[in-house]
């Protein structure tokens, strides 16, 4: 009975993550986290799907951008004890490009009931994306900032978790600086298969 749960929250979560590599995508590098301090369990996977925004201000003069949907989704797979590994998927102008985006994050949780916890994310992440036109000497981003987030759980495996941050840019996209700043927003319903 809770395998077969387990493989429709599976299925339905697959689909939701496939439904929406399909939406209108716009351009945006996004850096909210979703997550909470502790890490997956080992041979946990977890899959988060939902929605956001993000206003930017960059380069110079400064020209405003902002998007007001962006669909985010996400897999993420517990490989040892205190260590997970998550997956995304880029999409340019409507075509795939190769990036890599290493990083690092400092997350603080805080418990205020069973159902309830709120976090605090500190990032550094560089995005480099060397198959764009330019190669990553064009096309790369460094950001480092922070944002709050809040997890409700709503069983004891899915969580809504909503997330607001501040990020400092720099960098190079299509070789025009996009030194700046950006606001995000957004909430993701995570779910977890142990």
């Amino acid at each position: 009975m809770i395998r077969q749960k387990k493989l429709k929250l599976l299925k339905f979560f697959c689909a939701v993550w496939i439904g929406l590599g399909y939406l209108p995508t716009a351009n945006a590098f996004w850096l909210l986290n979703f997550q909470t301090a502790p890490t997956l369990a080992p041979g946990a996977i977890g899959f988060i799907g939902g929605t956001g925004g993000q206003f930017t201000s960059v380069g110079s003069p400064a020209s405003n951008s902002f998007t007001p949907f962006l669909a985010h989704a996400g897999i993420r797979v517990g490989l040892a004890d205190s260590l997970d590994v998550g997956y995304s998927y880029l999409l340019i102008s409507g075509q795939t490009k190769d990036a890599w985006s290493p990083g690092t994050d400092f997350i603080l949780t805080h418990p205020i009931s069973k159902e309830v916890d709120l976090s605090w994310n500190g990032r550094y992440v560089y995005s480099a994306i060397p198959s764009a036109t330019g190669g990553e000497g064009g096309n790369h981003v460094q950001a480092i900032g922070g944002s709050m987030s809040a997890k409700f759980a709503l069983t004891s495996n899915v969580a809504l978790l909503p997330e607001v941050g501040v990020f400092n840019f720099t960098g190079s996209l299509a070789g025009n600086a996009v030194n700046g700043w950006g606001f995000q927003y957004g909430a993701v319903l995570s779910a977890k298969i142990n």
